[in-house]
């Protein structure tokens, strides 16, 4: 190090955090107004001549928060009543005149300055002494006795002892300035760490001096700046109803300020982008990001008065970011999920979604590209299971109305819309020539056009295929399979299954497209619409749903039982787990006739389970008992025997005379070509239940396979493995004899995630998600509470119902009640059988339950917030399906008080 820069280095490390970044400053050329420096070495020998030292360390003997008072006055009374010796009032009256004012008698400011203040990790705030417009030596000798006293001070003392700080070996210097006798002064921030923003630089400003801002006298004005250019991003402007300036004789004085100087702004933007030059160089010369930089302007001339480190910034982390919500995926994935199902979760989910852009024309290097975000489509955390937001941005942004479609997604998934730029920042084809951009647009645009005028016929076909490997799957026999038998027909049904899945993903963007043109209709042109009428419009309800087969075939049952006195009265008194003995025990007429209908219901509905995506669950094969309890519900709860219910509002009635000639014909249009999607949606989704039963069919016969090798303990261990180990076992790429230890490992882990509380419904990561902290989202729901006893969610089938509210975690009997829940799934569909209206606090208009309880006319508001806290169970409530609202009643209404 050359011998100017060690005399540098050696002058700021005596000189406190202060002085040193002082001294720096003036190094590097930038305008600082003229100081000098008490260093802590002169002012500890002082203590040590005075002999001062050994009291002040008595003074801290066994200190605590609580004695820090009676510590600081102690030692402050030591302090200012010595009387300072040769050595000591010299080293004070070179500092004072270094900043040439010494001979003038202008005004200067005492600062202390601690060696180990303005730091990154600790900037003691507020916890030293300065003195502004300090005048004459005698007086300056008199503030410098008092700032090195501040360093005892108890908010300093307390601020050590909270921070874990040495309270035994403090040193501090000196910081004695020229005065500025600013009209505008304040702080620079070289980030934004309100926003944790890199991209941003914040300045607030004041007139006067800067102490009316540090002391938060006034509110100042606040300017965000982009780095980048300089450009002003936004402006507040502050009250700033006081400004503080010298005064003649010595110290400061408040004056008020004039309304018309409140109402302007106290910068130019000439002073703003000196600001921002001055800030970067500031950065480039401290060789460090985030500065917190203290100036003033006097006269049009820029000084800098003190610069440190932005205490406690951390830079944003680095990496992708990812955006979390689990709207609409909780009705799949519901608690903790296992790892097999989340594996092959997240493969079929890539591997549909590869299919599904090659449909669309997308060029293989492209697709190649994309694999990050067609891999990352959904996450996990804690075992809880999130879509990945921003990649399916950029999957829709593949084909046309993107933002249409986003939009769409907010209202029907529930997925809440984010920011817009960031929306439209997640480009499939990044870092492309335009030309070879909008060349693989248009043929993307052309084949989603071609899809979705030939939806049906690709729907048709998919079916098709489906029943014939369904057909053969079914009739397979799986007991007493070889593991590498089981997997290898586990093989060949993801092959035949999976290689045909991607035309129909093209399905969901025809839905949104289709309900983002009618949604648009209905708002220019039937803008008085009531809030349940769009979802009305769309019902599904002229063919019926294949999804709705389980509950119509439930309802059929219950009905048929009912007019049987004594078989309805069997089914009420027996357990359900004890029901089929009790049947086949009992010489009742029917008897047998029930047994069959209840085998064939377990036959063609067997994929059903609570949790059906769920590789772990038991479906109704495995558990009858399920089936069992909800046709006990069917049979006890016919629809509306215990609520009074509304009837429905027709779409088409209200539709009538509101529109007519060619703008009903292209309504109509529209809004079939919704229904008719819809239903093929349901289809598939029908479907996708039968696929993943066949799936748990022949993973299950894995595990058991293994088992029976001695490769696991039991059958049921195969769920806390990942498909992609199980794939490498039978390639012969994982060694079977560490199966074990992974499956131990897992087993703990499943049983830790259980015990935590469910992360959050939405938040950001950046980065490895696996790895990544879990950034809040800086736009959060809706405050969830009741207004005036009365919650509001989103419209999901008119009606209006009053009844006891039954809050559940899974499906089962709720005897004419209104079912509350969290989330629902395919396999809640049996319990619509009992239930007089339906709430769910993270559904959608279009999630699976919904949709069939849409078709049976059952009252369902969605999307409530925090509802399944905010009901109690057994709550009297009036539920209007068409208004989204939820009324907690103290008492249930006489049939008469309900209006038809």
């Amino acid at each position: 190090m050359p011998s100017a820069a060690r005399s540098l280095h050696t002058a700021q490390a005596s000189a406190g955090g202060k002085g040193g970044n002082l001294l720096k400053l003036q190094a590097g050329g930038f305008p600082v107004p003229a100081f000098g420096v008490v260093d802590a070495t002169v002012l500890s020998r002082f203590l040590d001549r005075a002999g001062l030292t050994p009291k002040i360390e008595q003074a801290l003997e066994q200190l605590t928060p609580d004695g820090a008072e009676q510590a600081a006055a102690a030692i402050s009374s030591l302090i200012t009543g010595a009387t300072l010796d040769a050595p000591t009032r010299g080293a004070i009256a070179t500092a004072y005149a270094a900043t040439a004012r010494a001979d003038t008698g202008e005004p200067v400011a005492v600062r202390s300055s601690a060696l180990d203040e303005d730091g990154a990790d600790y900037s003691f705030a507020g916890q030293g002494s300065s003195y502004l417009d300090v005048r004459g030596l005698p007086a300056v000798e008199r503030h410098v006795l008092d700032c090195l006293a501040s360093a005892w001070s108890a908010r300093a003392l307390t601020y050590r002892l909270l921070h874990g700080l040495s309270i035994t070996s403090i040193q501090t210097a000196v910081v004695i300035q020229a005065m500025v006798s600013s009209d505008v002064s304040g702080v620079l921030f070289t980030v934004n760490p309100v926003a944790v923003r890199a991209d941003q630089l914040l300045v607030s400003s004041v007139y006067g001096l800067g102490e009316a801002l540090v002391s938060g006298q006034v509110d100042a004005d606040t300017f965000t700046l982009a780095r980048k250019d300089g450009t002003v991003l936004e402006t507040t402007v502050g009250a700033k109803e006081q400004r503080i300036e010298a005064a003649p004789g010595g110290g400061t004085l408040t004056l008020d300020e004039s309304p018309a100087r409140r109402e302007a702004l106290s910068l130019h933007p000439d002073d703003l982008a000196r600001l921002h030059a001055v800030g970067l160089e500031i950065e480039r010369h401290f060789g460090s990001l985030a500065q917190d930089v203290e100036w003033a302007i006097a006269g049009g001339e820029l000084f800098i008065l003190q610069a440190r480190p932005v205490t406690g910034w951390t830079q944003p982390p680095t990496g992708d970011l990812r955006l979390w919500d689990n709207a609409n995926i909780v009705e799949n994935f519901g608690d903790v999920t296992a790892p097999l199902t989340y594996s092959f979760a997240v493969h079929t989910y890539g591997r549909v979604y590869r299919d599904y852009c090659q449909v669309l024309g997308v060029p293989a290097s492209r697709i190649a590209a994309m694999e990050p975000h067609t891999n990352h489509l959904i996450g996990s955390f804690d075992g809880r299971v999130y879509y990945d937001v921003l990649s399916w941005y950029m999957v829709l942004a593949l084909i046309p109305g993107s933002s249409i479609q986003r939009k769409v997604l907010a209202a029907t998934v529930g997925v809440r819309e984010t920011d817009d730029d960031l929306a439209k920042a997640q480009r499939p084809f990044a870092h492309l020539p335009r030309r070879t951009e909008r060349w693989i647009h248009l043929r993307t645009g052309l084949g989603f056009a071609y899809r979705f005028f030939t939806t049906q016929r690709t729907i048709d076909r998919f079916m098709g295929q489906f029943e014939a490997v369904a057909k053969s799957f079914d009739g397979a026999e799986l007991e007493g399979l070889s593991a590498p038998e089981a997997w290898g027909k586990y093989e060949e049904l993801e092959e035949r299954l999976l290689g045909h899945w991607g035309p129909t993903a093209v399905m969901d963007a025809v839905i949104s497209l289709s309900v983002g043109v009618l949604f648009g209709l209905t708002q220019k042109w039937l803008p008085d619409a009531p809030d349940w009428f769009l979802w009305q419009a769309i019902k599904v309800d002229d063919q019926g749903l294949e999804s709705a087969l389980p509950v119509d075939r439930l309802k059929a049952l219950g009905a048929r039982v009912r007019d049987d006195e004594a078989l309805a009265h069997l089914l009420a008194t027996t357990d359900a787990a004890a029901l089929p003995a009790v049947l086949q025990a009992s010489d009742l007429p029917g008897t047998g006739w029930l047994l069959g209908e209840l085998s064939r219901y377990v036959e063609d509905f067997g994929d059903r389970a609570v949790n059906e995506l769920k590789l772990e669950e038991p479906d109704l094969r495995d558990d009858p008992v399920i089936a069992w309890s909800m046709l006990q519900s069917a049979v006890a709860s016919p629809a509306g025997a215990s609520a009074a219910t509304l009837a429905a509002q027709d779409a088409d009635a209200w539709l009538e005379g509101k529109l007519t000639g060619p703008r009903r014909w292209i309504y109509d249009r529209v809004r079939r070509k919704v229904q008719a999607t819809l239903r093929s949606r349901e289809r598939v989704r029908f479907a996708r239940s039968k696929a993943f039963g066949m799936a748990r069919r022949l993973l299950r016969s894995v595990g058991a396979g293994l088992a029976a090798d001695g490769v696991l303990d039991h059958a049921g261990d195969v769920y806390v493995l990942r498909l992609e180990e199980l794939r490498a076992v039978f390639e012969g790429t994982q060694d079977r004899g560490a199966l074990r230890v992974i499956v131990a490992d897992r087993q703990a882990e499943v049983a830790r995630q259980r015990g935590l509380d469910s992360p959050p419904a939405r938040f950001f990561t950046h980065g490895d998600p696996a790895t990544a902290v879990r950034e809040p989202d800086p736009d959060p729901a809706a405050t969830t509470g009741a207004i005036d006893g009365v919650l509001t969610g989103r419209p999901s089938c008119p009606g209006i119902v009053v009844a006891e509210a039954r809050v559940v975690d899974t499906p089962r009997d709720v005897g004419g009640a209104i079912l509350v829940a969290y989330r629902t799934d395919p396999g809640w569909v049996g319990a619509l059988s009992s239930a007089s209206g339906l709430v769910i606090e993270r559904g959608s208009p279009l999630t699976h339950v919904a949709v069939v309880a849409r078709e049976l006319g059952i009252p369902t508001v969605v999307q409530v917030p925090g509802v399944t806290d905010l009901i109690t169970d057994g709550e009297q409530i009036r539920l209007d399906g068409a208004a989204g609202t939820i009324e907690l009643l103290e008492r249930a209404p006489a049939p008469e008080e309900v209006v038809a």
